[in-house]
């Protein structure tokens, strides 16, 4: 098991407590959804996610309980292997099939099995690897959520708001969604790689020790867009 994904009434006390009595770090933060939290001695982006209970999303009722949870395979083709295992044994996904994520360049497929375990069961792979150098970042919610999905959901119609940025210190809490966040159109913006560095990759997922990977300076034309 990869990580798990809890929602939470009051996602800063749950940070609180993980970070002060658990001595877990923040790795990153999404607005308005919630906090990605990784044991002290872990070097997966995160162990859990701390999701706002009260954020619009599937089976977010406001209530602390359990979302879903992420088993990690080595790559993309196990991760179809296993869903083609699922669909013959009468399984559905959660409506939206393959994807990755932006925020943690891992490939999800999640299948609803809400009914059965009452939440998600997440088959994940690819994803991101830290240590303590890494700088957290704070991302717009949709934004970080998927570089693609094969089926968009409804609050995934609208086109990206291109936002991430390094987190201050004192953004190391909980953040609700920006106010005046609304739909804008793709801007060619995106992450300019470090000269110098080369992407190395251990069991095909992408090491970041000290965030090789930054918010691209303004006027950066980023190559491709995505969800």
């Amino acid at each position: 098991m990869h990580e798990c994904v809890w929602t939470f009434p009051d996602v800063q006390e749950a940070l609180e407590y993980y970070r002060d009595h658990l001595d877990f770090r923040v790795t990153d933060l999404q607005k308005g959804f919630g906090v990605y939290m990784r044991a002290s001695v872990a070097f997966e982006h995160h162990n859990i996610f701390l999701a706002d209970a009260h954020a619009g999303m599937p089976n977010f009722d406001g209530t602390l309980r359990f979302h879903h949870c992420n088993f990690e395979l080595e790559d993309i083709d196990e991760v179809m292997v296993a869903k083609n295992y699922l669909d013959r044994k009468g399984w559905k996904n959660n409506g939206w099939g393959l994807g990755r994520h932006r925020l943690t360049s891992a490939a999800f497929l999640y299948t609803d099995t809400v009914a059965f375990l009452g939440g998600e069961m997440e088959y994940g792979a690819d994803c991101d690897c830290v240590d303590d150098s890494w700088k957290p970042r704070v991302w717009d919610g949709p934004f970080g959520t998927a570089i693609f999905m094969h089926e968009l959901p409804v609050w995934m119609q609208d086109y990206p708001n291109w936002d991430v940025t390094f987190a201050r210190d004192d953004q190391l809490r909980y953040l609700p969604a920006d106010p005046s966040r609304s739909p804008s159109r793709p801007r060619k913006r995106g992450y300019k790689h470090d000269k110098g560095t080369e992407s190395t990759r251990s069991r095909r997922r992408r090491w970041r020790p000290g965030n090789r990977h930054r918010p691209a300076p303004a006027g950066h034309r980023r190559r491709s867009g995505g969800a």
